[in-house]
């Protein structure tokens, strides 16, 4: 299973500023640079309209609240809600 978690331009995001995608309050990604590489299964995928949050052979672990915020004075943000449900068998 893999997850995808999507921002776009026209939701909220503006020239210059930078995207930051968090996990139940800790930094996943900046921009396009996944803050812990050791894990292969994250990356972030640019688009030219905004960026993709993409967790590869997702895992119980990774269950939780993403939020996609934007740089800005007042920060803004978009909340996922992930849920892994397990294997179909």
């Amino acid at each position: 299973m893999n997850i995808f978690g999507k921002e776009r331009e026209n939701s909220f995001i503006s020239d210059g500023y930078t995207l930051l995608w968090q996990k139940d309050g800790n930094i996943l990604a900046l921009g396009n640079q996944v803050m812990e590489r050791s894990d292969t299964r994250r990356k972030v995928q640019a688009e030219k309209d905004g960026n993709t949050l993409v967790i590869s052979l997702a895992e119980a672990s990774d269950a939780g609240h993403y939020d996609c915020q934007i740089s800005a004075n007042k920060p803004t943000y978009l909340r996922h809600i992930v849920d892994i449900r397990g294997e179909l068998t």
